[in-house]
């Protein structure tokens, strides 16, 4: 009788995987000015409603680079029918496999990674429901501005994909969704994330929730600086 045996994961640190996504092209290259409107306009995203353009004109008009910021929303938010936004950076009204439950809003985000990192942008604790691809096994926890502060089950991984195709400056929502954002999840065991990718032909690194913490307070730094 024969047994199948799992190769370990190597656990990478968030160092090594900032570094990864720098050299692939995925990073967020932005001004003060424009850091901060995007602060702003996830601030008044977490009220739990579409955020006009005319509203994002209004947050940017105390900032020197205006056009520049204003630019760079349109190009990375989700927007509505009525070219309201209703997506930025990560967080959204639009429904999305990781539930993001913050002041009493039930929002979304694009990828597991978001929910790690947006708390501490945002200043707010967060209650956030996901589950295990591969298992379907739910995934919960509070998550204030410092940190993970409840997680069930104990252990959790996160993988994070190396995108073959640069999205940098030039990315936006979309792209970053297709090519990154879809492939960064929960899993509850080793098992369950080696079978996952095992069927997708990618490169990935998988963290622990601490180090995944530690990656967005690195790779998101102009943002951090703002929050």
């Amino acid at each position: 009788m024969s047994s199948t045996v799992t190769t370990p994961i190597k656990f990478s640190t968030a160092e090594e995987v900032h570094e990864q996504l720098d050299r692939a092209g995925v990073r967020l290259d932005i001004q003060p000015d424009t850091a901060r409107l995007v602060v702003r306009t996830l601030q008044r995203l977490a009220q739990g409603r579409p955020v006009p353009m005319t509203e994002v004109d209004e947050l940017a008009s105390d900032l020197r680079g205006v056009e520049e910021a204003v630019d760079f929303i349109t190009q990375m938010t989700e927007k509505d029918d009525g070219g309201n936004v209703v997506g930025l950076v990560g967080l959204s009204l639009n429904d999305h496999p990781h539930n993001f439950e913050v002041g009493g809003q039930d929002l979304h985000t694009w990828c597991a990674w978001d929910t790690l990192f947006l708390p501490a942008i945002l200043g707010q604790t967060a209650h956030v429901v996901s589950s295990d691809p591969a298992t379907g096994d739910e995934v919960r926890l509070r998550i204030s501005p410092d940190g993970v502060e409840r997680r069930q089950p104990d252990e959790i991984l996160v993988s994070v994909v190396i995108p073959d195709e640069a999205i940098g400056e030039s990315g936006d929502a979309e792209q970053i969704q297709a090519v990154f954002c879809n492939f960064i999840h929960f899993f509850t065991t080793a098992e369950a994330a080696t079978d996952w990718f095992s069927k997708r032909d990618m490169p990935v690194s998988f963290l622990t929730l601490d180090e995944a913490v530690k990656l967005g307070r690195l790779h998101l730094a102009d943002l951090m600086a703002q929050a």
